[in-house]
């Protein structure tokens, strides 16, 4: 062993390292002459294969120990080391941010809707706000604690569950974490929801929507009146589209001579015709030969819904945020055709979903009213307002 100076600024600072080292040398003099040849030899050959790492052979010991309770014995920890070495796991400290960017730009360049990309952009930025660091070092139990502080209901919470868990298979693709392995995202527990009815519109209801639309200035809504709705409304209510599909049609995809509303392949359902029924057409008409571009002028629609339900006096519910007119569409079809393979073909339904949510056969007579709404005529059958509480 080379020789090694120490050097110390007093004489009692040096006395006590050699006091320090000369216990040393006599504890491991003492071990060394407790230990048989087969365990000295061990010992020195322990040393060697660890000098390559700088680990101790205590160290290594524990190390080793920790590892074997985790994959359930000893003889596992080598196969278990072999599996995630093939994994091919860069071992980079890439952050989450950097994750959730690349993510995002891949999206946009496969050619996701900006109605798409816009709201996993803003919720995947509020958790990489959240979680800064890298991204294999995050666990489960962090992000559902995330998700549950979170003021949201449980189909909200299960969509932002869901939005982390394609960012993390999107990570493990990539050799971000590491591959065939379940990621932290996919053992977040997915909120169980249990199914209601869909809320729907009463004809006189909708009847005070379509008044509002025509209301002089609003300072909320920020219009002269809400009349460049009018389109955007009754598509939903009578041809049953959602929003998202609605805020991606162009003038050019309603086919007058055919009568019929044309609902692209990058929609959720996929391609397929939509009947103007004759109301509707009376509806759509005064746009006809003038109209072009998009059919609906309003960013946020579901916000100006919000908006015409306060003026109209209808009370706030949740359920009536999205997609509560082509509920009601699709219910009221299904009431009034009693042919579900014809509305399935509509709306972009299953069967078996509209016989579990749409069927409601009691709805006759209110079916007709609605289908009988058309501008101009005061002809909905006055019906008592569906119950809140009900839906």
């Amino acid at each position: 062993t080379a020789r090694r100076v120490i050097k110390r600024r007093s004489l009692e600072k040096l006395r006590a390292d050699a006091e320090r080292i000369a216990l040393n040398i006599v504890n491991a003099n003492t071990a060394a002459k407790d230990m048989s040849a087969d365990e000295h030899r061990i010992y020195v050959a322990a040393r060697a294969t660890l000098a390559p790492f700088g680990a101790e052979v205590d160290q290594a010991a524990r190390i080793l120990a920790e590892a074997a309770g985790i994959v359930g014995s000893m003889d596992a920890v080598l196969d278990a080391c072999r599996h995630f070495a093939k994994s091919g796991t860069k071992h980079t400290t890439t952050t989450i941010p950097e994750v959730v960017a690349h993510y995002i730009r891949n999206l946009s360049s496969d050619g996701v809707s900006d109605l798409h990309l816009a709201p996993m952009k803003a919720d995947l930025a509020a958790f990489a706000e959240k979680f800064p660091g890298n991204i294999g070092a995050i666990r489960s139990a962090e992000m559902e604690d995330w998700l549950r502080e979170k003021p949201v209901g449980l189909r909200r919470r299960r969509n932002l569950r869901d939005k982390l868990v394609a960012l993390f298979n999107f990570a493990r693709d990539n050799d971000y974490i590491a591959a065939g392995l379940r990621t932290e995202a996919e053992k977040i527990k997915r909120p169980k929801i249990t199914r209601k009815a869909p809320a729907i519109y009463t004809p006189a209801e909708l009847d005070l929507l379509l008044t509002q639309c025509f209301q002089p200035a609003d300072p909320k809504i920020g219009r002269a009146d809400c009349s460049d709705f009018i389109p955007s409304i009754t598509i939903a209510a009578f041809a049953g589209l959602r929003w998202s599909e609605i805020q991606r049609l162009e003038w050019s995809h309603i086919h007058w001579a055919d009568g019929v509303i044309e609902v692209g392949e990058e929609n959720k359902t996929g391609y397929r015709l939509v009947p103007i029924q004759p109301n509707l057409m009376a509806w759509l008409s005064p746009y006809r030969d003038t109209a072009h571009g998009k059919v609906c002028t309003h960013k946020k629609p579901n916000k100006t819904m919000r908006r015409l339900r306060e003026r109209a006096g209808l009370p706030s519910d949740p359920r009536r945020y999205a997609n509560a007119l082509r509920h009601s569409c699709v219910t009221y079809r299904v009431a009034l055709t009693k042919n579900m393979q014809l509305v399935a073909i509509e709306s972009g339904h299953s069967v078996a979903e509209l016989r579990k949510s749409y069927n409601r056969a009691s709805l006759e007579s209110a079916a007709k009213a609605w289908s009988a709404i058309t501008p101009g005529a005061n002809n909905i059958v006055q019906i008592p307002l569906l119950s809140f509480a009900s839906r």
